[in-house]
């Protein structure tokens, strides 16, 4: 990408890049690809336009609008697994009427890392998702509970949530109510926690995601990994409703910078609501009840 914006800046007149598509490799061709390997790639990416246009057509300026360049395949998409039981586990979620709920479930490791304004954090994992549709909150809760069953805890830490449209109040019957007080109701025990809304926290919240995309150095490991990665099973391969999918195509508008691309915010928003809050590692032993006061969270110096 960089190679090709020297050349359109007319900046490097010494580096000439060659467009070619997928399909330009196949054995046919004289490549190395096998046709139904070309084709089966292809039909994965049928619904992740941003993605189609570089790894099929070979598109270097589909990267223009991307909000996350950062986020690698080979880096950030892991094939998962069980976590830890005593690894502390989070979710977020973004409420919506008329098209499907998104929910996040994380879990976070004891591993720590320092983030660029020198924050400590522990490194965090998409572990599922949920898209929910065409249901009263009262299922959405039942299908959360055994979503949670399914990772392995009973509840969450905290599960925040939208604060506008969480609070938004519509009426019910003779009632007025919420997503905030439905959720509390119908899945008691659970700590529902509101987002922050202030002005200019959308592109604050995306600084945060590219931060913790961002490679640092593991000592014990001998090599650089991401503060956040993705469990493999956060994306469908034909529904593009779905964390990866979002993620890779979340992008800005050419014309107006400041919008972004309705179609794949949803989970973004979920992933923001989630770091914003830079969650950590709880260790049970040490606190039997999660703390309240944030200096617990605070590495000795």
């Amino acid at each position: 990408m960089e190679l090709f914006q020297n050349i359109a800046k007319g900046t490097d007149d010494d580096i000439v890049v060659v467009r070619a598509y997928l399909v330009d490799n196949m054995e046919q061709s004289g490549g190395a690809i096998s046709e139904d390997a070309v084709w089966n790639y292809m039909k994965q990416l049928l619904n992740r336009p941003i993605e189609y246009e570089a790894r099929i057509e070979g598109t270097p300026k589909h990267f223009s609008g991307v909000i996350f360049e950062e986020l690698d395949r080979d880096t950030h998409i892991i094939a998962g697994f069980h976590t830890p039981k005593h690894w502390s586990h989070y979710e977020a979620l973004d409420p919506a009427e008329g098209k499907p709920v998104a929910w996040g479930f994380f879990a976070v490791s004891p591993d720590e890392y320092e983030l660029t304004e020198h924050r400590v954090v522990n490194k965090a994992y998409w572990v599922d998702y949920l898209k929910l549709e065409n249901m009263p909150i009262s299922a959405i809760c039942d299908h959360v509970r055994q979503k949670r069953a399914e990772i392995g805890y009973i509840k969450p830490l905290w599960t925040v949530i939208d604060r506008k449209y969480g609070l938004r109040t519509n009426k019910v019957g003779e009632e007025d109510t919420n997503w905030y007080s439905e959720l509390s109701k119908h899945d008691p025990g659970t700590n529902y926690v509101l987002s922050g809304s202030k002005p200019g926290s959308i592109e604050v919240g995306e600084a945060i995601v590219k931060e913790y995309l961002k490679l640092k150095y593991n000592h014990l490991k001998e090599k650089e990994e991401a503060t956040l990665q993705i469990f493999k099973k956060c994306e469908h391969p034909t529904e593009p409703f779905c964390p990866i999918t979002h993620l890779f195509n979340y992008a800005r508008d050419e014309d107006k910078p400041m919008k972004r691309t309705e179609e794949y915010k949803d989970f973004v928003d979920v992933l923001r609501y989630f770091l914003e809050r830079y969650p950590r590692y709880w260790d049970k032993e040490a606190h039997q009840e999660y703390p309240k006061k944030k200096n617990y969270f605070t590495r000795d110096k």
